[in-house]
């Protein structure tokens, strides 16, 4: 019995097999064809055909598909080291096979997102050719899986299967092994904490904040790093504390008052921190400015925090929070005695310089139309009074998205002689796509410039879009 593999040459891949009936697929990062979605049913000897622009040329690869039962991979076992985001994987050799003959063969770890979402799995990228396979005497094999050619994503379930391709005088391949299901590692948070700040007495400063989902943290949580300095210090030393997780607050002393002051929160996952470069880029994780007041009698802790919502329309910003909020542990209930300060600035200037608005809780919300810098991340502190008593602050960052994106060859920035910026997913003026061939890479796609046929080569800059440093901009030559 023979089949027909047809291989169609695909711009920046190796090759690409054509699906067929078999749903037959391949690695596309080598030079050499590997057909590794094998069943018991395909057994045989099979043609590869070739083609391109010229012509087809046709040859017999002499690879054989074994149906034997007992030539199958068994007891396929995947455990998750989620500080190094590998797969551990364990198995049992064939009853055909030998420890020492697995020198001479290479195993496959064919793998897809369970819950069948191709697209997102990385297309034919799904069949790992396992290059550090050890095995023992007792016909155990162990190895890790994957380089950072293979995408994963955290917290998903991914389902795995193995065979193996024996490189004698004719090649032979094992049909797949039994599935088996495992979700992959953790991922690092997503952002830090919004926080609630309290004076609580002479040189001591509680910090709150509420428990994040899991959408938020995007692992389970191990712990939470507090960490702050104070803003005056022409060196930050950055301090650090570790809480449990299953606490939210944590007391600080040696505040001094009158001391500007930043802090954050950020929750641990088994991954870990994230990268020292994203802490430092992203404005997710950006520190919260805070002076902190002498002590003060009108300060009422059960009056709470007020937890606010901001929304973006034009050049204004929308500070909004819940009206109907109880006021059981207010000393007034007339409500042109219960009021909300606003206190907000940018985040990355130093010293903190905060403005301030008041208006009504029964409001429910407060327009700011202070002149705004877009792209920038400033932060919003919320404050309740009930007459002169007042409660904790709630404080959170916001980043300002740029207000609007002109065509990437429509004109120039100002001053720099640089395209206006554009998003990777407008699609209209540039393209961008994961590599999954190459990792974590992007591929970037753009049309060619109306009636300019003279570029020889292009100039991609790019820089992270939640970065507030102006001279993070990088580029490739094309």
């Amino acid at each position: 019995m023979s089949k027909r593999l047809l291989l169609l040459p695909v711009e920046g891949f190796v090759s690409e097999i054509a699906v067929n009936e078999l749903g037959i697929s391949m690695v596309a990062f080598t030079k050499d064809l590997l057909v590794s979605n094998v069943q018991q049913s395909d057994q045989g000897l099979y043609q590869c055909i070739l083609s391109n622009a010229v012509g087809e040329r046709s040859t017999f690869i002499g690879l054989v598909v074994e149906a034997e039962i007992d030539s199958v991979i068994t007891n396929l076992d995947v455990t998750v080291d989620h500080e190094n985001a590998q797969f551990n994987l364990k198995w049992h050799l064939p009853q055909t096979m030998d420890y020492l003959e697995a020198d001479h063969a290479m195993f496959l770890l064919n793998y897809y997102l369970s819950d069948g979402d191709y697209q997102l799995s990385g297309g034919s990228a799904n069949n790992v050719p396992l290059r550090n396979a050890h095995c023992t005497s007792d016909n155990w094999c162990i190895a890790k899986c994957c380089s950072s050619n293979y995408i994963f994503f955290p917290r998903r379930n991914y389902t795995f299967q193995m065979s193996f391709f024996k490189t004698d005088a004719i090649g032979k391949i094992t049909p797949l092994s039994e599935h088996v299901t495992a979700l992959s590692w953790d991922g690092v948070s997503e952002k830090a904490m919004e926080l609630t700040l309290s004076r609580t007495s002479d040189e001591t400063m509680e910090i709150s904040w509420e428990q994040p989902s899991i959408n938020v943290t995007n692992g389970v949580i191990q712990k939470y790093v507090v960490e702050y300095y104070k803003d005056s210090e022409s060196i930050r030393e950055v301090k650090r504390r570790d809480v449990l997780p299953n606490s939210t607050f944590c007391i600080l002393t040696g505040i001094k008052a009158e001391v500007i002051y930043r802090f954050r929160v950020i929750p641990v996952t088994r991954r870990g921190l994230p990268s020292d470069i994203y802490l430092k880029s992203s404005s997710n994780f950006t520190f919260i400015g805070h002076l902190v007041e002498s002590v003060n009698k009108n300060f009422f802790l059960d009056i709470g925090s007020l937890p606010i919502h901001i929304e973006q329309k034009g050049t204004s910003i929308i500070i909004s929070w819940e009206e109907a909020r109880k006021t059981s542990n207010f000393t007034s209930q007339d409500p042109e005695n219960q009021a909300v300060l606003i206190r907000y600035a940018p985040s990355d200037i130093s010293p903190l310089r905060e403005k301030a608005e008041e208006g009504l809780l029964i409001n429910g919300a407060m327009n700011l139309t202070e002149k705004f810098d877009m792209s920038r991340t400033y932060q919003f502190c919320s404050r309740l009074y009930d007459g002169l008593l007042y409660g904790p602050d709630f404080c959170r960052t916001y980043r300002l998205p740029p207000a609007v994106f002109a065509d990437v060859f429509s004109g120039l920035s100002s001053g720099n002689g640089l395209p206006r910026p554009v998003l990777c997913h407008h699609r209209k003026e540039c393209r961008c796509e994961p590599s999954y061939e190459f990792g974590d890479a992007m591929r970037v796609t753009w049309d060619w410039p109306i009636d300019d046929h003279s570029a020889d080569e292009f100039i991609v800059h790019y820089t992270l879009s939640d970065s507030i440093f102006p001279e993070d901009d990088r580029l490739v030559i094309t």
